[in-house]
């Protein structure tokens, strides 16, 4: 998720005894509603198989199908091809029940070889431009943009379905080839203020106020596309990504608010040209009728039909998301960018009641003896002997990370969880762990000796704490 990798970056750039900066109250209670909605494991599907599609075409020298759209199923992942497509499936993937679909059956361990496989996990995506239309009674369906060169959106939900494909081009795992355009989304809000986040916080986005000012850009993409094609001998786009990857054959994804439909519509008529069937690295999204768009679907309260030429029909829940929320998107992500730190008085920390550390029951004239680093590099700062072996590191980190301590069954669980370590490891582990911790001036080790468990003294303290 973009906001865990923003935060990794806080971490890593936090000053020494500053906190990460940290959304306050209204924004946190944003971030968990979208934590807690976000579907990671039909995402991780979502990715493994688009992954192992490219990576199976190129090995087995395969013409990649044009997939339109996928359904992620409780037992397979779906993949809907166009009407030309070769109803012969490249393995590991499955003829499904219709001539126009591939299955690839949801096995154990199929993301993890996906995410171990440098040929796999390095392949790029050949559909950047997949992105969620909504919830079916199967599942998600997810339809490939690019594919469709222009989708057209209608009814009154039509602005926020608009919102929330934008906003997940912008941030989902196999969208990295994507440029996201936001035209007219500008705030109308009296409420709001100019100063606050927009959307163009996200990397892949650019938010234009009117479609004029980024036609000049767009009619350069599509030309130069095209030239690059002529020269490679292919007709698509899609199909350049599979066939020779490199960075050239990212993909630009404009979406029109309604307003922006309304305000210019010899505009939009003429994005609408470039776009095409999608073959030259463009496409577009409209909150809006429009008659020349090559698909079409109208939004409102409930269930919508989607329809697709010479695909079945399609019952989904859209998904939306209104401006409120893709606001509070940008704030929260906005937050998560902040790399200088702030002090403990800082909202949210002037309100958390922090439970008792290790640290807290040193005398504070007195500093803990033996400092665990682990916001960064692991590294034990006043230990009496280096550390000779591995796990007597990994025991001392693990017992700094839960100071009521741990039983014999529990620390060597964690550490090895594929294994059943004997006795006597754990003994030379725990024993290896104590020598180099060392003991205090009394002669206390830092690592007391008990039966059964395990917790560091009261003179070994964390920079996380």
């Amino acid at each position: 998720m973009v906001i865990n990798r923003l935060r990794r970056a806080q971490q890593r750039h936090r000053p020494s005894g500053l906190r990460i900066a940290l959304p306050d109250k209204e924004l946190a209670g944003a971030e968990q509603r979208l934590r807690s909605s976000a579907d990671h494991e039909s995402a991780a599907w979502v990715d493994a198989s688009l992954r192992t599609l490219a990576a199976a075409c190129r090995s087995q020298n395969r013409r990649a199908p044009r997939v339109v759209a996928v359904r992620v199923l409780e037992h397979a992942t779906e993949l809907v091809l166009g009407p030309s497509a070769d109803p012969n499936p490249v393995a590991p993937f499955e003829r499904g029940g219709s001539k126009q679909s591939w299955f690839l059956p949801r096995r154990p361990g199929l993301i993890d070889e996906a995410n171990a496989d440098p040929w796999v996990a390095g392949m790029d995506v050949m559909s950047p431009g997949l992105v969620t239309l909504g919830r079916g009674p199967q599942g998600l369906l997810l339809v490939d943009v690019e594919q469709a060169g222009s989708v057209a959106l209608t009814g009154e939900d039509a602005d926020d379905v608009l919102r929330a494909m934008a906003i997940e081009l912008a941030t989902s795992s196999w969208s990295e080839q994507v440029n996201v355009v936001l035209v007219g989304m500008e705030r109308v809000s009296h409420s709001r203020h100019s100063s606050d986040p927009t959307l163009d916080v996200l990397d892949r986005v650019r938010e234009a106020a009117d479609l004029v000012e980024v036609l000049p850009e767009l009619r350069h993409v599509t030309t130069e596309r095209a030239l690059m094609l002529d020269a490679v001998g292919l007709d698509r786009t899609s199909d350049a990504r599979l066939a020779m990857s490199g960075d050239g054959w990212d993909l630009t994804v404009v979406f029109c608010s309604s307003r922006a439909v309304a305000a210019n519509r010899n505009a939009i008529t003429e994005l609408v040209s470039l776009a095409g069937d999608g073959a030259h690295g463009l496409a577009t999204v409209c909150a809006g009728s429009i008659a020349d768009a090559n698909w079409l679907l109208e939004t409102g309260n409930g269930p919508v039909t989607f329809r697709l030429a010479g695909v079945s029909d399609a019952t989904v829940w859209p998904q939306t998301l209104n401006d409120d929320a893709g606001e509070q998107i940008a704030k929260i992500v906005d937050v998560a960018m902040q790399l200088d730190g702030v002090d403990m008085m800082t909202p949210p920390y002037d309100e958390i009641e922090t439970r008792p550390a290790s640290s807290d029951l040193v005398d504070d004239d007195q500093p803990a003896a033996i400092e665990i680093l682990v916001l960064g590099p692991v590294e034990v700062v006043g230990a009496a002997r280096p550390f000779t072996r591995a796990w007597s590191l990994e025991l001392v980190v693990y017992l700094a990370m839960h100071p009521g301590g741990a039983t014999s069954d529990q620390w060597a669980t964690h550490l090895w969880p594929n294994r059943q370590m004997a006795q006597a490891s754990l003994h030379s582990t725990a024993s290896a762990a104590r020598r180099a911790l060392g003991s205090t001036a009394t002669g206390e080790d830092h690592l007391p000796r008990s039966h059964g468990r395990l917790a560091l003294g009261p003179g070994v303290a964390t920079d996380w704490d």
